[in-house]
């Protein structure tokens, strides 16, 4: 009965992360002390983890980074806005 609770992850987990022996020997049968799936469930999620935080290193790494970049042009915009508003700032 818990089996069939599963089924609707198959299509979501078969293709990237567990192959379909392993699916069936974990969320069928609870094998879960299985190690040659274990072992390919590990590596398969440490590679997409390594994988997400290189993207998210290069997306978020400081002033080189992508948004690194963006702030820089963001600061630079601003403060080029700011000095043509000065004109219309009201006077103390």
């Amino acid at each position: 009965i818990a089996g069939a609770a599963m089924e609707p992850l198959r299509p979501w987990l078969v293709p990237f992360l567990l192959p379909e022996h392993c699916f069936d020997r974990f969320f069928l049968r609870f094998q879960l002390l299985d190690v040659p799936c274990l072992k390919i469930l590990l590596s398969k999620v440490l590679g997409y983890g390594i994988v997400a935080g290189s993207i998210l290193g290069e997306i978020l790494g400081g002033s080189e980074g992508i948004l690194g970049l963006f702030w820089d042009f963001w600061g630079d915009f601003l403060g080029i806005f700011l000095c043509f508003l000065t004109p219309f700032s009201p006077r103390q």
